[in-house]
C-alpha cells in the first residue's frame, strides 16, 4: 500500500473537545491497496474525533458506492455503503491495538491514519452474496443450478441392489 496522508488526523496539538472531518474517498484510494476486493468507490466519510485527557474518541460515517459484480447474473451493480463505527484510542505505554476497535498509543503520537480502517470498513460491509438489487425478491427455493446426467428424480425401481464393494463393508459390522 502506498503512504497517503489525506487520512490522518493531527491529534498532537489538537485541543480536547469534539472535532469534525471530512474525507472524500475515491477511485484512487482503492487502488492503493493490492489485491483489493474493492476495486473502485466514491463517497465522503464524516469524521467526529472527541479528544479527552484519557483517551480519543472517533465516531466514523462511511457513505459510499461501490460498484460490484451480481453472482448470479454477472450483471455490474452500484452498491451503497452506509457504515458507522465507533473507535477508541487509550493513552498507554505503547502503540497496540488492544481490540478490534480499541487501540493504545502513546501521548507522543502525533497523528491517527484512519487510511487502513476506512479500507477495512468498507470491504467488510461487502455482502458474502452479492445479488443485483433487480433479483432481491426472487425465490431461489426451486431454482435448479446444476444437474448432470443421470441425476434427474429417478424412481425407484424397489431393487436395494448395493454395489458389491460396498457389501463388504456390511460385514465389518458383524
Amino acid at each position: 500500500m502506498k503512504t497517503d496522508t489525506r487520512y490522518e488526523i493531527d491529534i498532537f496539538k489538537l485541543r480536547n473537545g469534539q472535532h469534525t472531518y471530512n474525507f472524500d474517498v475515491n477511485d484512487a484510494f482503492f487502488e492503493a491497496f493490492e489485491n483489493s476486493p474493492v476495486k473502485k468507490g466514491n463517497g465522503r466519510v464524516e469524521v467526529i474525533l472527541e479528544k479527552e485527557e484519557r483517551m480519543i474518541q472517533v465516531d466514523m460515517h462511511l457513505s459510499l458506492t461501490i460498484p460490484l459484480e451480481c453472482d448470479k447474473t454477472l450483471k455490474p451493480f452500484d452498491y451503497q455503503v452506509e457504515e458507522n463505527k465507533e473507535i477508541m484510542y487509550k493513552y498507554g505505554e505503547s502503540e497496540e491495538e488492544l481490540d478490534e476497535d480499541l487501540y493504545m498509543i502513546t501521548r507522543n503520537t502525533q497523528r491517527i491514519d484512519l487510511t487502513h480502517l476506512i479500507y477495512e470498513y468498507v470491504c467488510m460491509a461487502i455482502p458474502m452474496r452479492k445479488i443485483h438489487p433487480d433479483h432481491l425478491d426472487e425465490s431461489e427455493e426451486d431454482e435448479l443450478i446444476y444437474r448432470s446426467e443421470g441425476s434427474g428424480d429417478q424412481e425407484d425401481d424397489g431393487d436395494d441392489s448395493v454395489d458389491p464393494r460396498w457389501s463388504k463393508l456390511k460385514d465389518l459390522n458383524n
